[in-house]
C-alpha cells in the first residue's frame, strides 16, 4: 500500500540537498519578509503553484497563496507527525472561505460545550469514515485533531478575547443545563452539596483531560481541574440557596408589612396562625367556609383540632392572650341558651301557651269555616249502602246522639232555633237513641261525627293534653276516619269545609301527635300518612305540638346542645325532624345549629378544662418561647458529668429563650386576640392570613426559581472556567 504520507514527508538524509533542507516544496518568487521565509541564494526564484507549502526558516509552513494560514513546525522533519501536520495545513489552505471563517470563529464555543471534547467527536467521525471504505482510522483521526487544532489555534490567535469568552460561553451552558438535572429540588442542601461535589469533580476532570495535550498533561490537567470542579461544585448549591432564602425572607418580610398591621397581627402570630391551619391539613379558605358555616358566633379556634390545641397553649399561659381567650368563650357560652331558643323558633315558631293557643286557633278556624259547613250542610247528598252500614252501627248511633244533643246545647246557648225535623229525626227510642225516618241528610251525618269527635275527646288527658287510646279508643278512632272519608265522597262541599276546619277533636289530636312526634312510637312512614290527611288547621296545631316537643328537648340543649342533637340523631328522629319542619333543608339548618352549639361548648371545655392534657403540655414550649436548644443537645447524660453539662446547658438556655420569651408573650397575645375574634372580625382577619399566605407562597416560589437560576448560573460558571481556565 502507498504511504499516504508519501506527498509531506521530506527525502532520506542521504538524498537531500545539503544547502536546503526542504528542497521537496518550492520557494516563493517575490521576496518572502526574513520572519516568515528566507531569502535561498542558491536557487533561482519562480511563483510557487497555489497551495504549494513553503517551509520558512522560523520554524512555521505557510500555504503559497494564503500565507496567513500558518502552523509551527513542531514535529521532528521526515517524521510522521511532521507529514500529518502538512497535510493538516494543505487542507486548511484548500477549504479557505468564508465556511471555514465561519467554522472557525463557532469552533472555541463548541469546544466549550463539549468540555474540550468538540475536536475529538469530529476526528472520530473522520476515522470511522475512513475505516468504512477500506483507510485507516488513526490516520484519518489524527488528521482531523491535527487540522482542528490549528484552526483553534489561528482563531484563538486572531481574537483572543472573543475567543475565550466564547469557549467559556459554551462550558456556561453545558453546566447551566446540567444543574437541573445534578440538583434535586426536594433534597436536602447537605445532598445536594455532595451532589455538586460529586458533578463539578467530574465536569472537571473531563473537561481538563479533554482540552490537555499528551497523556501526562492530560492526567494533570485532570486532578487539577477536578479538585476545582469539586470544590466550586459543592460551594454551589449553598451559594443558590442562599440567594434563594434571601429573596423568600425580602418577599415575606414585605408582604407581612403591607397586609398584617390592618388586622393587629405580627408576621410571628401569622405564621404560627398558618402552622396550625397546616396542622389542621386547612387552608385559609376551607378555614373561613368552616367558620362561616358554624355562623358568626363561630372563632377560628372552632375550626379545627390543632387551632384550638394552640389555642389550649395560650389559655393556659400567662398574659394577654389567656384572658382574651377564657373571657370571649365564657361570654359565648352565656349566650348559647338564647341561641339555642331562637333557632327553635326560627324552625317552627315562638314557644306559646299550648291550652290557650288551641282554643283560639279552634275559635279562629270555626267563624272562619262557617259558612263553607252551613252550604255544606245543606247540600243534597245521594244516600249509598256504605253511608248506611255506618248510620246502622251502634257506635255512629251513639255518636249521632251526642251529636244532636251538642246542637240542640248550642242553638239554645245562641239563641236560635231549633228543630230535630231538620236532621231527619222523628223520636228516641227505649235507649235514649235518636229515631231517623226517611232518608239522612247532611245534618244528620254531621251531627254524628261530631259526637264521635266527643267520644273521642274523652280519652284526652287533661293535664297532658294528649290523647290516651286504649284499644277500643283506637278503634273508635279508625272508624271516625273511615266514615269521614265517606262524607267527603259523598258531599265535596262538606270536604271543602272540613278542610278549613276539621273539627275540635281532630284539631287536638294533631296537636297531640306534634308532642309525640319524637318518641320511639311514631314511625316516619306513618307520620308521612298523617301528615298528608291533615287539614290546614291540623297541621297548626301538629306544628304547635312539635314545637311544645322541642322545647322540652331545648331545655336540656340549653345546658347540653350535644344531647339535644344526640336527641335528632337517635333512630327515625331526623327524618321526622324533615316532616316536622317541612323539608330537610331547614332540617339540616337546624341540626346545624345545635351542632355549632355542640363544637363551641366542646372547645371551651377543652381548651379551659382543668386537666392539664398531654396535648397542652406538648405545646407549651412552642408558645412560650423556651425551646432549651443547648439541653437538648447535651441530654441524655448521668452522674456529676452530665448534672455539669446541664447546669451550663441551664445557663446557655437561659441566654438564648430570654429574648424568645419576650418575643413569644407578645405573639400569645395577638394568638389569643386572633383565634377567638367572630363575625366580621374573624373573617377580615381570615382574608389578610389568606392574603398573607399566598404572598408568602409568591415569595417562596420566587425564592425558588432564583435558587435554580442561581445554581445554573454558578454551574455554568464553573464548569466554564474548568473548561477555558486552563
Amino acid at each position: 500500500m502507498a504511504d499516504p504520507w508519501a506527498d509531506f514527508l521530506n527525502p532520506t538524509p542521504a538524498a537531500r540537498p545539503k544547502v536546503d533542507p526542504w528542497a521537496d516544496f518550492v520557494a516563493p518568487a517575490a521576496p518572502v519578509a526574513a520572519s516568515v521565509a528566507p531569502a535561498y541564494d542558491d536557487f533561482p526564484l519562480s511563483a510557487p503553484p497555489p497551495g504549494a507549502i513553503i517551509h520558512g526558516l522560523d520554524g512555521k509552513s505557510f500555504v503559497a497563496d494564503h500565507p496567513e494560514i500558518s502552523v509551527a513546525r513542531t514535529a521532528p522533519a521526515g517524521s510522521r507527525d511532521e507529514a500529518v501536520e502538512m497535510q493538516a495545513l494543505k487542507a486548511r489552505g484548500a477549504t479557505a472561505g468564508p465556511l471555514g471563517d465561519v467554522a472557525r470563529a463557532g469552533q472555541p464555543f463548541t469546544q466549550g460545550q463539549s468540555l474540550n471534547y468538540g475536536d475529538e467527536i469530529i476526528s472520530a467521525i473522520f476515522g470511522a469514515g475512513s475505516a468504512a471504505t477500506g483507510g485507516s482510522f488513526r490516520d484519518a483521526y489524527d488528521y482531523g485533531q491535527e487540522f482542528q487544532r490549528q484552526e483553534l489555534d489561528r482563531r484563538r490567535a486572531e481574537a483572543p478575547v472573543t475567543s475565550l469568552a466564547s469557549e467559556i460561553a459554551g462550558g456556561f451552558a453545558t453546566g447551566a443545563a446540567a444543574a437541573p438535572r445534578v440538583f434535586a429540588s426536594g433534597a436536602g442542601l447537605a445532598v445536594n452539596a455532595l451532589r455538586g461535589a460529586a458533578a463539578g469533580a467530574a465536569g472537571g476532570a473531563a473537561s481538563g483531560f479533554g482540552g490537555g495535550s499528551g497523556f501526562s498533561g492530560r492526567i494533570e490537567d485532570l486532578i487539577a481541574n477536578g479538585g476545582i470542579g469539586a470544590a466550586v461544585g459543592g460551594a454551589v448549591p449553598l451559594a443558590g440557596a442562599a440567594v434563594g432564602a434571601g429573596v423568600r425572607a425580602y418577599g415575606t418580610s414585605r408582604a407581612a408589612r403591607e397586609i398584617l398591621p390592618s388586622v393587629g397581627i405580627g408576621r410571628r402570630t401569622a405564621d404560627q396562625l398558618g402552622r396550625e391551619l397546616e396542622r389542621d391539613a386547612l387552608t385559609p379558605e376551607a378555614a373561613r367556609a368552616e367558620a362561616q358555616r358554624l355562623g358568626p358566633n363561630a372563632m377560628l379556634l372552632d375550626a379545627g383540632d390543632n387551632l384550638s390545641g394552640g389555642a389550649e397553649a395560650v389559655a393556659n399561659a400567662p398574659g394577654a392572650g389567656n384572658r382574651t381567650i377564657r373571657d370571649r368563650l365564657r361570654e359565648r357560652a352565656a349566650g348559647a341558651s338564647q341561641r339555642i331558643t331562637d333557632a327553635a323558633d326560627e324552625a317552627l315558631g315562638p314557644q306559646a301557651n299550648m291550652a290557650e293557643t288551641v282554643d283560639d286557633l279552634i275559635a279562629r278556624r270555626t267563624a272562619e269555616a262557617g259558612p263553607a259547613y252551613r252550604d255544606a250542610l245543606g247540600t243534597p247528598i245521594e244516600w249509598n249502602d256504605r253511608l248506611q252500614q255506618f248510620i246502622d252501627d251502634p257506635v255512629i248511633r251513639k255518636g249521632l246522639r251526642e251529636g244532636v244533643e251538642i246542637q240542640r246545647l248550642d242553638a239554645l246557648a245562641a239563641n236560635e232555633p231549633w228543630n230535630p225535623l231538620d236532621f231527619a229525626i222523628t223520636g228516641t227510642n227505649e235507649a235514649g237513641e235518636p229515631i231517623v225516618t226517611g232518608v239522612p241528610n247532611m245534618r244528620t251525618l254531621h251531627a254524628a261525627k261530631q259526637g264521635l269527635d266527643n267520644i273521642i275527646e274523652a280519652y284526652r288527658d287533661p293535664t297532658t293534653g294528649r290523647l290516651q287510646l286504649d284499644t277500643r279508643g283506637r278503634a273508635i278512632n279508625a272508624v271516625q276516619r273511615s266514615f269521614l272519608d265517606a262524607l267527603d265522597g259523598a258531599n265535596p262541599r262538606y270536604a271543602e269545609a272540613r278542610r278549613l276546619f276539621a273539627g275540635p277533636t281532630r284539631v287536638r289530636d294533631a296537636l297531640s301527635l306534634g308532642q309525640d312526634v319524637f318518641d320511639n312510637a311514631t314511625r316516619p312512614d306513618q307520620l308521612r300518612q298523617r301528615l298528608a290527611g291533615m287539614t290546614e288547621d291540623e297541621r297548626d296545631a301538629f306544628a304547635m305540638g312539635a314545637r311544645d316537643q322541642l322545647s322540652e328537648i331545648m331545655g336540656t340543649a340549653r345546658n347540653d346542645a350535644g344531647a339535644a342533637r344526640a336527641k335528632f340523631e337517635t333512630g327515625w328522629n331526623r327524618e321526622k325532624l324533615g316532616l316536622v319542619l317541612g323539608d330537610d333543608e331547614r332540617a339540616a339548618q337546624f341540626l346545624d345549629q345545635l351542632g355549632a352549639e355542640t363544637r363551641f361548648a366542646n372547645s371551651r371545655q377543652a381548651i379551659t378544662g382543668n386537666s392539664a392534657s398531654a396535648r397542652r403540655l406538648e405545646r407549651a414550649g412552642e408558645y412560650n418561647g423556651q425551646k432549651g436548644a443547648a439541653r437538648a443537645a447535651f441530654d441524655p447524660a448521668s452522674g456529676l458529668w452530665g448534672d455539669t453539662k446541664r447546669t451550663f446547658a441551664r445557663l446557655a438556655d437561659s441566654v438564648m429563650d430570654g429574648r424568645a420569651v419576650r418575643s413569644a408573650e407578645e405573639m400569645r397575645g395577638e394568638f389569643g386576640d386572633a383565634v377567638s375574634r367572630q363575625g366580621a372580625r374573624r373573617d377580615e382577619l381570615i382574608d389578610a392570613i389568606m392574603r398573607y399566605g399566598q404572598r408568602r407562597q409568591t415569595a417562596a416560589n420566587r425564592g425558588a426559581a432564583t435558587e435554580g437560576m442561581m445554581r445554573a448560573i454558578l454551574s455554568g460558571g464553573a464548569l466554564a472556567y474548568a473548561g477555558a481556565g486552563r
